[in-house]
């Protein structure tokens, strides 16, 4: 487990399953970086954003707009 995984579990009190998919979508979805160059408070925030996107995304209003967002960029190809 890295470093910034026990960081993400301790901030939003998660599996580690769920920190792996944390630190992945703060790589690149909140920093668009790798994370070494973040604050700790900047890593605390961003664990707690990601979080609350993942858990968004994985409900039936988050798919619905991930679908709506596939058919709009197949329409714009």
């Amino acid at each position: 487990m890295s470093f910034y995984q026990k960081l993400i579990i301790q901030t939003v009190k998660c599996s580690e399953s769920d920190a792996y998919e944390i630190e992945e979508y703060m790589r690149h979805n909140i920093f668009n970086s790798t994370l070494d160059w973040q604050t700790m408070q900047q890593l605390e925030q961003g664990a707690v954003k990601a979080w609350k996107e993942i858990q968004f995304l994985h409900t039936s209003e988050g798919i619905a707009y991930i679908n709506k967002l596939v058919v709009e960029n197949n329409m714009r190809d």
